[in-house]
């Protein structure tokens, strides 16, 4: 039975909610306000509910709507321009809202956009990806690519609104729900060992209502590091779990990984490093690895033919790094999750080398 629920999030610009809606249109009519609204959507997206978009904006659609391609290029600093000047040529001004529609890569755009527009606008968000539903819509984060640099740009500058639509995720394919399952998988080891043991039962693809409830559970527990370390110099590091591997997997493969189920296999990287350092038991990466497999499998294959050189670069321009050392989020177990400085050549390099060959045995 679908129930609609409420999430309040506490921020220094002041609070904002997560919103569920049954569907793109309840959710547009609650954003849209004629004449003080313009909307920024993933090009496939405003396609496939082209009906919806005209039914809010009527006679304004060309005025209104800006689609973009969502890819790595498209949140680059180089790319903001035209989306810029798009605002600025059809009249936005400060009294008027932005509303982003799509995954990640329009999240980033719009959200960046927001915060230095006529030196900070309002804007909403509804995102129509599981990372993003379940993630990145909350916690006020940008990440802007510059040239070479994957997320070097950026700043905390949260949507006054978040409208959940889980129909959305009916028009994505496996790839994308399992890169979802990969931060949904990551909340729950963060939450501890009822968490990480619940997760281990309700892993489906398929299950629609099951997907709504661990989109809510997901952002439940991310909602204590946000609103207690907002600007990520403390303990919101640790959602990092398997990000600083991930982008890096990422980023050595051309972005041929999704990011989800790039944090997948920078989690079982992770776990792998932590039961070698003697952090965890014996057993605890193979029972991790049992689970996250599924949802990196075949992709895994990526890094077989990858340059391990690429990796360790891209591990050593994590933002985490600070004055030549790297730092990375390793594990304890469930829930004891830290912050601890490694050596990348002396000791990542050969422990990676032996993890990307188990993994593809």
């Amino acid at each position: 039975m679908y129930t609609t629920q409420t999430i309040q999030i506490r921020s220094h610009v002041g609070s904002y909610q997560v919103q569920s809606c049954i569907s793109i249109d309840e959710a547009l009519r609650i954003a849209y306000v004629p004449g003080k609204t313009w909307i920024i959507s993933d090009a496939l997206l405003s396609k496939l509910h082209v009906s919806s978009f005209n039914a809010i904006l009527g006679t304004d659609t060309t005025e209104r709507l800006l689609s973009i391609t969502a890819s790595e290029e498209a949140k680059s600093y180089e790319q903001l321009g035209p989306v810029f000047r798009w605002l600025l040529d059809h009249g936005f001004r400060r009294d008027c809202t932005l509303l982003a529609v799509g995954g990640g890569v329009i999240q980033d755009i719009a959200s960046f956009v927001a915060t230095v527009l006529l030196r900070g606008i309002s804007w909403k968000f509804i995102p129509s990806t599981l990372l993003a539903q379940c993630d990145s819509c909350i916690g006020a984060k940008s990440s802007i690519n510059i040239g070479p640099f994957k997320n070097q740009l950026g700043s905390f500058y949260p949507p006054t609104n978040i409208l959940l639509v889980t129909d959305l995720l009916k028009s994505l394919n496996s790839d994308q729900i399992r890169s979802g399952f990969g931060e949904i998988i990551k909340f729950h080891l963060l939450d501890g060992q009822s968490s990480w043991e619940f997760i281990q039962d309700h892993i489906d693809w398929d299950d629609q209502e099951l997907i709504r409830s661990l989109v809510l559970r997901s952002l439940a527990i991310k909602l204590p590091y946000i609103e207690n370390d907002e600007f990520d110099r403390g303990v919101r590091n640790l959602l990092n779990y398997g990000h600083t591997f991930g982008h890096a997997f990422e980023t050595a493969t051309n972005f041929a990984i999704p990011h989800g189920i790039g944090v997948a296999i920078g989690m079982s990287a992770a776990t792998y490093i932590s039961e070698q350092r003697g952090l965890t038991s014996s057993g605890h990466f193979t029972e991790v690895n049992a689970v996250l497999k599924r949802v990196y499998t075949p992709f895994q294959n990526q890094l077989s033919s990858t340059n391990i050189d690429l990796v360790i670069k891209a591990m050593g321009t994590d933002k985490k790094n600070v004055a030549g050392s790297t730092f990375v989020i390793l594990t304890r177990g469930p829930g004891k999750m830290e912050k601890i400085k490694v050596d990348l050549e002396a000791e990542i390099r050969p422990l990676l080398c032996k993890f990307f060959a188990f993994i593809n045995m």
